[in-house]
């Protein structure tokens, strides 16, 4: 029998475990700079794709997106089935997917289809709603 195969996520903090157990299908956060947004992102993101779902984790910049891309490929890289580091594209064993884009153009997830989709620093991203609605 094969090794099980351990995934090492972060393990969230009570103000991170409230909003994941009240969400609703569209959630904003607006908490201080150390609350765990990115972190909780990430939780999100892996957890999706650990259990067979497409993600899409979207930033303003690709500079901005460097860090969660180099976290969550560190973290799944046991169950990693194809990694794309040019395209920014995590593929599971599990069938689940994380596409990393940038939104420094409107059209960047256009003709996708996500089970769940992350948008770190929403605040900053130059035409928000124009981006969302293509």
């Amino acid at each position: 029998m094969p090794d099980p195969i351990t995934i090492q996520i972060p393990r969230l903090h009570d103000g991170q475990r409230e909003i994941v157990d009240a969400a609703a299908r569209f959630n904003v956060l607006e908490c201080g700079r150390r609350f765990g947004k990115t972190t909780l992102g990430e939780w999100l993101a892996v957890t999706s794709a650990l259990a067979g779902h497409p993600v899409g984790w979207f930033s303003p910049t690709y500079k901005l997106l460097a860090d969660a891309w180099r976290e969550v490929s560190r973290m799944v890289t046991p169950v990693v089935k194809s990694p794309n580091v040019q395209e920014r594209r995590l593929e599971l064993i599990t069938g689940g997917l994380i596409d990393f884009r940038s939104l420094d153009s409107v059209n960047s997830g256009r003709g996708r289809k996500y089970k769940r989709v992350l948008i770190d620093e929403a605040g900053i991203v130059r035409d928000l709603q124009e981006c969302w609605h293509a």
